[in-house]
C-alpha cells in the first residue's frame, strides 16, 4: 500500500491491510505492534459471506516453523527497520535463542 494512503498515526513498521473485492475503493488497515500477539483478524470471503475469524499469530507461528526461517541471518537488521524498542526487544528475544 502507497504510504500517502496511510493515515500518519497508522504508519508503523508493520501492518495488515484487508481489501473486500465488493468495496475496491476502500480498505481497513490495522496497526501490528511488535510487542503484542497479533489479534484474531476477520477475513473477508466472497461478498455474499460473512467474515471468517483467523487466529492470525497461530498462523504466523506455524509459517515460522514450516518455513525455514532458521536459516535466516538474524544478525543484520531487518528491512523494514525497526524502531528502537522494537530493536531492543527483538535483539533480547534473539539473543534468548542463540541467534546473536
Amino acid at each position: 500500500m502507497p504510504d500517502e494512503l496511510v493515515p500518519p498515526a497508522y504508519r508503523t513498521t508493520y501492518q495488515i491491510c484487508v481489501w473486500r473485492s465488493r468495496l475496491p475503493s476502500r480498505f481497513e488497515l490495522y496497526r501490528i505492534p511488535l510487542m503484542r500477539r497479533l489479534p484474531p483478524m476477520s477475513i473477508p470471503l466472497r461478498a455474499t459471506d460473512a467474515d471468517a475469524r483467523m487466529a492470525l499469530q497461530m498462523q504466523v507461528n506455524r509459517c515460522y516453523t514450516n518455513g525455514r526461517y532458521d536459516d535466516l541471518d538474524y544478525r543484520v537488521e531487518p528491512n523494514p527497520p525497526l524502531n528502537a524498542e522494537e530493536a531492543a526487544l527483538a535483539d533480547e528475544m534473539l539473543r534468548a535463542k542463540g541467534l546473536r
